[in-house]
């Protein structure tokens, strides 16, 4: 039992506790249901005694990296691409345009800590290179690199692979073909959790057509993935860490966009043209690495002086069950689009964006649905600055951004990470 005495210092050390995890914990939530931008109400922030996900240690942001200036320029409407690896390292990575002579390759730079290396073509491929995929990152450490290539200016179109293991590129292996250059194909890779790598193919003939390859040992082997509907209008095409293939379709019907939802694995369907909502029409869609869909998009909203570009969210479990109804991110300022965004293979993901009128970043993480925090980039740089690329990593924990700064030239600002 305590007496008087101890009982009034007891009280006294908890009301200190508290009062110390008041000034050290501030919470910062934007409503889906905010007032408008200009009120002051725009944008509430509460002190919470308890919220542990925010009692954190700040991001611990590198000084300035040099800019890298991308010798040869990047072809037209091409931007280049980046990963970390597992020591840290950024790697970034572009093509010349569909147009060039041949010899054109796919090049690569890293950033040390004495600066950029020097660009190098990664394959001395024949024809022309270009238009490179996102890169990932296996979980031994290897890269793996997409991109395009054009035997002759009439076709075959081919998307190519190869792997990077720190020290030397593999041969290139043909993916998928394309007999004409009448479509472009488009790649993305996955690695299912026993370490298969696939790739996602899409290109279009009149409509969308699908395919997904799988890497073997005797190379790499496409099968169709069928269509299953009247023509669609937008697509998502993403592939989940068990194989399978998750499809998102728009369709204009009755006078408005229409959302539906298919998953095939293993050969098969295993869902058909389900209703979903909203619409890809107009939204970008992301999976995490446990196939939590992430839709994000921006739309008009009230700012002080008028109307701006916002950021909004809304995340879906791998049921398609809704978990968080669509929000605000940005309450308070217009960004400047694109938003661009990121996964780790821990179910963390992130978003970017540019704030319109200051040029600052901000970057938004998840982890899995539950926004963990929204961290403010000390990144600020000419109002044309546009970002083209997030990248997040669990080995190391790393967030970096690529900016395109205009005459190809490229920033890159980066971070250690602690989040929960």
């Amino acid at each position: 039992m305590l007496n008087g005495r101890s009982r009034q210092h007891s009280m006294r050390f908890w009301s200190l506790l508290l009062l110390g995890m008041l000034l050290i914990c501030p919470v910062r939530t934007n409503l889906a249901d905010a007032p408008p931008a200009g009120s002051e109400e725009g944008l509430a922030t509460f002190y919470l005694p308890v919220i542990m996900h925010n009692c954190r240690v700040p991001w611990r942001w590198d000084a300035a990296s040099p800019v890298l200036t991308a010798n040869p320029a990047p072809g037209l409407a091409t931007s280049p691409v980046g990963v970390i690896d597992r020591s840290g390292t950024l790697h970034v990575f572009w093509g010349r345009s569909e147009w060039s002579q041949s010899g054109a390759f796919i090049y690569h730079a890293a950033l040390t800590t004495s600066g950029w290396t020097a660009p190098e073509p990664i394959r001395p491929t024949l024809g022309v290179s270009y238009s490179p995929a996102l890169p990932l990152v296996d979980p031994d450490g290897t890269i793996h690199l997409l991109w395009l290539n054009k035997l002759t200016s009439s076709g075959p179109v081919r998307l190519l692979h190869s792997a990077y293991n720190g020290s030397s590129w593999s041969d290139e292996e043909a993916v998928f073909s394309y007999p004409t250059s009448a479509s472009q194909p488009s790649g993305a890779l996955q690695v299912d959790r026993d370490g298969t790598l696939y790739a996602i193919v899409q290109y279009n003939h009149y409509d969308s057509v699908l395919y997904q390859a799988r890497k073997g040992a005797g190379g790499w082997q496409a099968r169709l993935v069928p269509d299953t509907s009247l023509a669609d209008i937008d697509m998502w095409a993403l592939g989940d860490r068990d194989g399978g293939v998750r499809r998102f379709v728009s369709r204009y019907e009755g006078g408005d966009y229409r959302g539906y939802y298919s998953y095939w694995l293993d050969a098969a369907f295993r869902v058909t043209d389900a209703p979903f909502s909203p619409a890809p029409h107009g939204r970008a869609g992301d999976l995490d690495d446990d196939a939590n869909l992430h839709v994000y998009w921006t739309e008009s909203v009230p700012v002080p002086g008028g109307v701006g570009d916002g950021v909004f969210n809304a995340c879906f479990g791998r049921d398609l069950r809704q978990l968080t109804p669509p929000q605000l991110l940005t309450a308070r300022m217009a960004v400047t689009p694109p938003a661009v965004s990121a996964a780790d293979d821990s179910g963390r993901w992130s978003l970017a964006w540019r704030l319109a009128e200051s040029g600052q970043v901000e970057i938004a993480v998840w982890r899995g649905c539950q926004l963990q925090v929204i961290e403010l980039a000390p990144l600020q740089g000419t109002p044309s600055a546009t970002p083209i690329q997030a990248m997040l990593s669990r080995t190391p924990n790393r967030w970096c951004g690529l900016w395109d700064l205009g005459y190809d030239r490229y920033a890159v600002r980066c971070a250690d990470v602690t989040l929960p």
